[in-house]
């Protein structure tokens, strides 16, 4: 009985042995996973006609072959026909699991203007297989840029974590995209022939139309045909001229009424502001029965203020609304306010026909309130505060960092930069619920 028991159990360790070794060498044959020329790179979409000044953006699409090897780093140097395309941007795909690495302070993948973009990427936790979106990049179609253009990959590798170990496979699996692009056949005609700057036109192309205009900062924007296609320059106007209605216009000129001078402060302003230049302000003149509206008013570099009072002859017991671009409606009714003003009429007087004499108000211990930003027409400020605005600034600030509605250059103008320093930040979301308490702006 013994003996029988011995074999039966010698019989059963063997087939365990063996099953034990089967198991181990599927184990082995999943975890070894794909093999270096399973990996392959795919740059979609793979085929597409452009037309000059179109963007087209591009996935780099990584497939690891297998779901069982992860990706855990990439490095990849893209191509593309520089004689026919412009770089624009890159961004990381969301849901990919990848970072860009920083490189001299700048997440975005290096171009050096001439040769390969370089990327380079790291999982940070959320790690993935298989096929993988790894990044975005936009290029533009040049001028006179007719023909066919590749995007490709010229080298790359990719570290795969394959069970416990880790390995570099360089990728030879190469998906290019090639993308056609036609020339624009539209005409482009502009009603003011050109750059006319004393004349406001539209130019057109096509069934796109843009119409020279006055920035809130005063300057025209003219627009103008080059090339097929519609130009845009920034103008200032020269001296005895001011921008009004899409077009430089001489200023008019006044001895006889009296001049106000006062000096402003915008709500938010507290650090360099290389965009707090030039915003306008809208003004009111309220006194003894008599009312006048001033628009497109600018102050100096101090923001100060000196106006002519044309229409309005009165020169004491006066009251004075400033409104800014972006702000709510204020009431001065002395020099020197630092609280809101909530009596009748106002206090403001003194005021001679010459700047030199008339007397400078400080309004500035009463900043305006930022955040009157937008309203029922998008852009577009209602004179009131609300979650309108609060929607808006959040919105800006939620855009690309190189949008141009969300940053600009020194001297530029953006609707939702509250503070003046050139791009939409949240310090501007928290200037704006600031501005909430007051939701209002002052009325007469």
């Amino acid at each position: 009985m013994n003996k029988v028991t011995t074999i039966i159990s010698l019989m059963l360790l063997m087939a365990a042995l063996v099953g034990g070794v089967f198991l181990v060498r599927k184990n082995q044959e999943t975890r070894r996973g794909a093999t270096a020329a399973d990996v392959s790179v795919t740059f979609l979409p793979g085929a597409k006609n452009l037309t000059v000044g179109e963007n087209v953006e591009v996935t780099l699409v990584l497939d690891t072959g297998s779901v069982n090897d992860i990706l855990v780093g990439l490095e990849a140097k893209v191509a593309f026909d520089r004689t026919k395309l412009s770089y624009v941007s890159s961004a990381e795909v969301n849901g990919s699991g990848l970072t860009l690495l920083k490189k001299d302070g700048d997440s975005s993948p290096i171009d050096s203007g001439s040769g390969d973009l370089d990327y380079r990427l790291v999982a940070m936790g959320d790690e993935k297989a298989g096929v993988i979106n790894v990044v975005k990049i936009t290029f533009k179609a040049k001028e006179g840029a007719a023909g066919t253009a590749d995007v490709t990959l010229t080298s790359g590798s990719a570290e795969m974590r394959v069970g416990e170990g880790s390995n570099p496979w360089t990728i030879s699996n190469i998906n290019k995209a090639t993308y056609t692009i036609g020339s624009s056949t539209a005409s482009c005609t502009d009603s003011d022939n050109g750059k006319n700057y004393d004349v406001a036109g539209t130019a057109t192309v096509g069934s796109n139309s843009s119409a020279d205009v006055c920035s809130a900062a005063g300057l025209l924007k003219e627009y103008y045909c080059e090339d097929g296609q519609v130009k845009e320059e920034v103008y200032t106007c020269p001296q005895g001229k001011e921008c009004k209605d899409g077009a430089c216009k001489a200023v008019e000129t006044d001895t006889s009424s009296p001049v106000l001078n006062f000096k402003v402060a915008f709500g938010g302003i507290s650090g360099p502001a290389a965009c707090a230049v030039n915003w306008p302000l809208s003004v009111i003149v309220l006194g003894n029965g008599s009312s006048q509206v001033y628009r497109d008013v600018k102050a100096d570099g101090e923001n100060k203020v000196s106006m002519r009072l044309v229409n309005f002859g009165q020169t004491n017991n006066l009251a004075v609304f400033v409104k800014g671009p972006k702000h709510l409606q204020m009431k001065y009714g002395k020099d020197g306010q630092d609280t809101l003003y909530d009596r009748a009429g106002g206090e403001i007087g003194g005021l001679t026909t010459d700047a030199a004499t008339s007397p400078l108000l400080d309004f500035s211990k009463l900043p305006m309130m930022a955040g009157d930003v937008t309203g029922e027409t998008d852009g577009v400020p209602d004179g009131v505060i609300d979650g309108r605005d609060f929607a808006y600034v959040k919105s800006i600030g939620l855009l690309p960092r190189d949008d141009p509605k969300r940053v600009a250059a020194a001297g530029g103008y953006l609707q939702a930069d509250l503070d003046g320093n050139c791009v939409v930040l949240v310090s501007d979301v928290i200037i704006l619920m600031r501005s909430l308490e007051e939701k209002q702006g002052q009325l007469y």
